[in-house]
């Protein structure tokens, strides 16, 4: 869905939440709603202690882009999301089982 996601580094980089608030644009009750609906692997009351790395920043890009380009609601960002990451760990099968392992 998003291209941003396959040039993630190898490291990931650990972010704080105002670097992520910087970097997103996204702000903080907005990414605590984000929380609050299971969205983000942060339980909400963690949030201002979590650290954040460079996946989450591009899950929150995917979550802006469905709401604000295609007007999708939580619920369907998170079916979208669940639905997304299972294809990624199908791939992966995929690919394991082409190689022969």
């Amino acid at each position: 869905m998003n291209p941003e996601a396959q040039d993630l580094p190898a490291v990931p980089r650990r972010y704080t939440l105002a670097t992520v608030i910087h970097i997103t644009g996204i702000d903080r009750a907005t990414l605590l709603e984000y929380c609050e609906a299971g969205l983000l692997p942060v339980e909400p009351a963690r949030m201002e202690t979590a650290e954040f790395d460079d996946h989450l920043v591009c899950t929150l890009r995917q979550i802006e882009f469905l709401r604000e380009t295609h007007g999708v609601n939580l619920a369907g960002i998170r079916m979208i999301h669940q639905l997304l990451t299972e294809v990624e760990r199908l791939r992966r099968e995929l690919r394991f089982v082409r190689e022969g392992g």
